[in-house]
């Protein structure tokens, strides 16, 4: 699909609180003189986004064991693609305070996703070829990605951009060239069946996104994913249900006043 992506920049420069940054790193990132030194003194050049990199990789989503409390440590952990479209996530979702149940959202979809995969895993012993293919990180970036098309939509009103936020989220995927995995969570993260590749993953970050918005699992998206990853359906299901009992506890928790 041909995109005339220089009609959609200065939208896009509206997607990074750190433009300039940005800018520099994917040139860097392009270039083969580049090493993770130079990376990580780039991104220190912006204060708040070296600070909002510290949290996100710190957080649950991310999933390591230890404290991260430099940004050339967490450039060698995640390496240059995972580097890449966390700073692209962390100023896109930055862009305007309004966006931050957005953010929240899309935090969560991530987790349920890497939660939902945990427990699949433990229920089968035998895992298929197409769930040992995903990756914990990668499918906490789908997640945190896949409604990026609503960001544009916000910041961008005066720009001629289609309704459907996935629609806007396939210009920002090509546009940003996002790998292809990470497309197709965009892209088919409401309508799974329809993914072409990586479907697995696509229908993760489905069922985490209906998780997140309380919404029924239609029996015709839980046969066509369990089949999809390789499980019988009562398999899915019940580590489905699993993970909507630990959502619900999790929510109960943050819910309860803190002691002082």
């Amino acid at each position: 699909m041909e995109l005339d992506c220089t009609r959609y920049e200065e939208c896009f420069r509206k997607l990074s609180a750190s433009y300039e940054v940005v800018a520099e790193l994917e040139e860097a990132i392009r270039s083969e003189r580049t090493n993770l030194d130079h990376l990580a003194r780039i991104i220190e050049k912006d204060p708040a986004l070296t600070a909002e990199i510290l949290r996100v990789v710190n957080s649950p989503y991310y999933g390591f064991p230890r404290k991260i409390s430099s940004v050339a440590h967490a450039v060698v952990l995640l390496g240059l693609v995972n580097l890449r479209l966390l700073v692209l996530t962390v100023s896109f979702f930055k862009s305007h305070p309004r966006l931050n149940p957005l953010w929240a959202h899309s935090q969560w979809v991530a987790y349920l996703a890497k939660e939902l995969y945990k427990n699949i895993l433990k229920s089968t012993p035998q895992p298929s070829a197409q769930l040992l293919a995903l990756e914990p990180t990668v499918l906490a970036t789908a997640g945190v990605l896949h409604d990026v098309g609503k960001i544009p939509q916000f910041l961008c009103q005066e720009v001629d951009l289609p309704e459907d936020h996935t629609e806007v989220g396939l210009l920002v995927a090509k546009c940003f060239d996002f790998p292809e995995e990470l497309f197709q969570a965009i892209v088919y993260h409401h309508v799974p069946r329809e993914s072409k590749t990586d479907t697995a993953l696509v229908y993760c970050i489905y069922f985490a996104n209906e998780m997140v918005n309380r919404r029924e699992f239609p029996e015709e998206e839980l046969v066509r994913g369990a089949a999809y990853m390789g499980l019988s359906t009562d398999t899915l299901w019940g580590a489905l249900k699993v993970t909507q009992e630990h959502f619900e506890k999790v929510l109960e928790k943050l819910a309860q006043p803190r002691r002082r």
